[in-house]
């Protein structure tokens, strides 16, 4: 019987990584960074522009879905704040996703692009 795979292979090929947003909704990401690890226990972690966010994310091959992302309640001023909210909502959209070389991209469920991103 062939050995089974190296136990790297067999988790999550997102397992363990992390990254940041380059452009949500297909605006470019502005100063703050909106950030998005995927921790090996199933959660997605990162921070939103302004606040720490947490949460489950379901990973099945190419399908993507993120749970209620808990965040932390700062104040930030608008632009930040608007980059964050727009970012929380994107990975709602998330359905898919696709990497190439250090790019990320999540996709909607019609295919189109939510939010791009470049491993940190």
């Amino acid at each position: 019987a062939p050995a089974p795979p190296p136990a790297e292979a067999r988790a999550e090929p997102l397992s363990n990584t992390e990254w940041k947003a380059v452009s949500i909704l297909g605006k470019p990401a502005g100063s703050a960074d909106s950030t998005l690890a995927f921790a090996p226990d199933g959660r997605a972690v990162g921070n939103g522009g302004c606040n720490a966010y947490q949460g489950d994310v379901t990973l099945d091959g190419k399908a993507i879905e993120f749970g209620l992302l808990a965040t932390t309640r700062m104040m930030c001023p608008p632009p930040i704040n608007g980059q964050e909210t727009v970012f929380l909502e994107a990975l709602g959209l998330a359905r898919s996703w696709q990497t190439s070389g250090n790019a990320l991209e999540l996709l909607d469920e019609s295919g189109v692009v939510v939010v791009s991103l470049t491993r940190q």
